[in-house]
């Protein structure tokens, strides 16, 4: 049921955000041509429609960024200034992404003002459309709920009940409404020699909810037998342990079997399939970077500390697996060796290899460290898969001695390049926990927008020079 009214009422969402996108366009068009082209006159190029793939382009894009801010979910629509955050988000992005497409595609056929003038006017359309629609939603509900359009009978413990009635709270625009309640203490009895069938003739409803812990869900076999014969909708609200991080999502099976999991890490596809694509998009531009660089740092480093340009290390990736991390070299060859005679030089302990004055750096590498362009050879990680531009810190070997339990859900992301702990820098933890607390919040509350957020400010931070 749940799902079905989540999916109606995105299809309705969408099929007017479509029309709402349509008619800024139209109107953007209009404004040209009709108010300013008469004043303007001959300032304004004339209009042609070699931007017609504009408005179907805007159509997907606008579609994708909603969705990855949850504005296709009701729970989003319960006050305005929910709305108006989430669609600001959303429209940043599709905006972003729509303006550079037109001005990737070639000198303009068609006054950019349109496209322009397009992306401010739908906000405030898209924005007023939202509210409008789920003022009349809530009135239609409210509406069949006089009417006793979908009757409830809640049977169960005390505290589903309330459950239940807090779904119906948050989820306004469902026209359920409680006819009655049966309250079941315990699980004995539930299974008691109830005549269900003359309990429910007591009642008119449409549907029975039964709401009860996950141990005595099958005790209710007899009132789902009663349902079926008077031909009334039967559902079964179960409560499991809340977890602490994490969200439980049910699959049906078929044949009465149901898959019940708890994901702890994002499990969108599309959005992670966008991630995917963003990461080979941004290696690609990366390793050519990275060569330039090359062709500057090798005669350097041939100088200043002979032998090899890359520093190759064993890194643990997503769910433990092993990979190769490769950087430009920016020590001496020797520099493994004073590992242990120069950690107690640290700043954080030996997990935080950071110092004033590194002996083992020499002047070039020290370039390369404060520009942060000695990890430029990791998109070659990135392009293979084994990392993601951002993610969480990247974890050596010699980590793992001292890691805690709780330290190990850092690996059930890839690591990235970038990260909640890279932006921050050294000097905004105080240890290894930190760090772990800083991955931990990254994996908890990915989204794409959060990726570009990182994107931005590790760009501001590389330019600045603020690095090692």
């Amino acid at each position: 049921m749940l799902r079905r009214k989540q999916r109606l009422f995105a299809q309705i969402l969408l099929c007017a955000d479509l029309g709402t996108l349509g008619a800024s366009w139209v109107g953007a068009i209009l404004v040209r041509s009709k108010l300013l082209r008469p004043t303007l006159g001959p300032l304004l190029p004339s209009p042609t429609f070699e931007y017609d793939w504009v408005p179907w382009a805007a159509f997907a894009i606008w579609a994708l960024s909603e969705y990855q801010f949850d504005l296709f979910d009701a729970s989003v629509y319960n006050a305005p200034a929910t709305i108006a955050k989430n669609l600001l988000k959303a429209h940043l992005m599709a905006s972003l992404i729509l303006m550079s497409l037109v001005y990737m595609s070639g000198p303009p056929a068609m006054s950019r003002f349109v496209v322009e003038f397009f992306i401010a006017a739908s906000y405030v359309t898209l924005f007023a459309e939202k509210v409008g629609l789920t003022w009349l939603l809530r009135k239609i509900a409210m509406r069949r709920r006089a009417r006793k359009f979908w009757q409830v009978l809640l049977v169960g413990n005390p505290d589903g009940m309330a459950a239940f009635h807090e779904l119906l709270r948050q989820n306004p625009y469902w026209s359920a409404e409680v006819a009655g309640e049966i309250s079941v203490t315990d699980s004995n009895e539930a299974s008691a020699d109830r005549d269900w069938l003359e309990l429910l003739k007591r009642y008119v409803v449409d549907e029975v909810v039964v709401v009860c812990d996950q141990t005595s869900a099958s005790t209710y076999s007899s009132l789902q037998s009663a349902c079926q014969e008077r031909g009334i909708v039967f559902r079964m609200l179960v409560e499991l342990p809340r977890p602490a991080v994490g969200k439980y999502v049910v699959d049906d099976l078929g044949a009465g079997r149901y898959l019940v999991s708890l994901e702890t890490v994002p499990q969108d596809i599309l959005a992670l399939t966008l991630k995917r694509a963003i990461d080979v998009l941004g290696s690609l531009v990366g390793l050519v970077i990275c060569g330039l660089v090359y062709l500057w740092y090798r005669p350097r480093l041939a100088r200043e500390a002979p032998g090899p340009t890359f520093f190759f290390q064993t890194r643990i990736g997503q769910n433990g697996r092993i990979f190769t991390c490769y950087k430009f070299r920016t020590m001496y060859l020797d520099a493994e060796n004073q590992l242990e005679k120069i950690q107690q030089l640290s700043k954080k302990g030996a997990f935080f290899l950071k110092f004033e004055d590194d002996p083992r750096v020499f002047p070039s590498g020290k370039t390369l460290r404060r520009y942060h362009l000695d990890e430029l050879p990791q998109f070659w990680n990135v392009l293979r898969g084994e990392m993601s531009l951002v993610g969480p810190r990247p974890v050596a070997l010699r980590e793992l001695v001292s890691w805690d339990r709780r330290h190990f859900r850092r690996l059930s992301m890839k690591p990235g390049i970038t990260g909640l702990f890279q932006i921050y820098g050294h000097n905004a933890v105080d240890g290894f926990d930190d760090v772990v607390r800083l991955d931990c919040e990254y994996i908890d509350n990915w989204s794409l927008w959060l990726d570009f957020k990182i994107m931005a400010k590790t760009v501001g931070k590389v330019l600045r020079g603020d690095g090692m």
